[in-house]
């Protein structure tokens, strides 16, 4: 990575992962340095204005009125497997999960496995967010303040806790599957939804998805009844707004309307199925364009509810 010589700021930090966190594999141990620096991080830029944390990378401390300088790069072993750690931890190491964190991969050998690891964290509307763990330091929260994360003051929890209580949406879908139609095909049908994660009612919603050729509307709607959760917008039907009579309340569901796939039972499953295209929005919640990879296989597995967190 060409960042040797630049400094942090309140939008990067550099962080090296010890081989034997790795080796003992420890990283998803409460107890450990990096699972204690991951919440850390993840507090700091959440509850400030987000930011990037790359793992691999060795920050100098200069003196006490310079940022800490990027001086060497010390890319992560079995980069692989300390991804997936990450992955796992997200929704551990921080009290009331970062919504949209992402963990990409930087390989310098692809088959030695090494490399370095970029998170990205939002800005969050959920905050703030508290360091859970074992370690000294934690159960603290944090934020981001020029180049360095430091334990929040009084008065910055009173402004975060205090403030305005918003909704947040996600997006989730219900597969149910019927075998042998006619036509020796299957069909899976598959009704989707808005959820209220936030702390206040969603009001308004706003919803539009741009179908894949590969998907089908279908006429029945959500019940079987033709019925649709929000109506579709004027000369529209790809996109459905709801009106005042249309409110998610907190950690409920909003079913929308239903889609189908057909599909030869018979065949081997390729996944991803699609690539799918949504705006969400409603009264608080800014909007969203988000992609999606739907994949059949998940579809199958389970009548579940899947969730999926609108990342831009």
């Amino acid at each position: 990575m060409n960042l040797i010589g630049s400094s942090e700021d309140l939008y990067l930090e550099c962080k090296t992962v010890a081989e034997e966190e790795i080796n003992e594999n420890r990283i998803t141990n409460k107890q450990s340095v990096v699972f204690f620096n991951y919440g850390k991080a993840l507090s700091a830029f959440a509850n400030a204005e987000g930011g990037i944390v790359i793992w691999g990378l060795f920050a100098k401390e200069q003196d006490k009125s310079s940022p800490d300088l990027i001086s060497e790069a010390r890319p992560i072993k079995k980069v692989t497997k300390v991804k997936t750690d990450f992955d796992s931890i997200i929704g551990k190491v921080v009290s009331r999960r970062v919504v949209g964190v992402q963990n990409k991969v930087v390989y310098t050998d692809k088959q030695e496995d090494t490399g370095f690891i970029v998170t990205k964290i939002p800005k969050s509307d959920e905050a703030p967010h508290r360091v859970e763990g074992e370690r000294q330091g934690s159960r603290r929260y944090y934020r981001r303040h020029g180049d360095g994360s430091y334990e929040m003051e009084h008065y910055e929890l009173e402004e975060l806790f205090g403030g305005r209580s918003m909704p947040y949406l996600t997006f989730v879908s219900s597969a149910k599957t019927e075998h042998s139609l006619r036509n020796g095909l299957s069909e899976c049908r598959i009704k989707f939804g808005l959820k209220n994660v936030g702390k206040s009612v969603a009001k308004y919603p706003f919803f539009e998805m741009e179908l894949p050729p590969q998907l089908i509307p279908y006429s029945y709607g959500v019940d079987g009844n033709r019925n649709i959760g929000m109506p579709h917008a004027i000369g529209s039907q790809s996109k459905y707004q709801g009106n005042v009579n249309h409110v998610i309340h907190i950690d409920n569901i909003l079913w929308i309307d239903a889609i189908r796939y057909l599909f030869d039972p018979t065949s081997e499953i390729k996944d991803p199925l699609c690539q799918l295209k949504i705006r969400v929005a409603c009264d608080g919640f800014r909007m969203r364009n988000s992609e999606l990879t739907i994949n059949l296989t998940d579809l199958l597995k389970t009548t579940d509810i899947l969730e999926f967190d609108l990342t831009e």
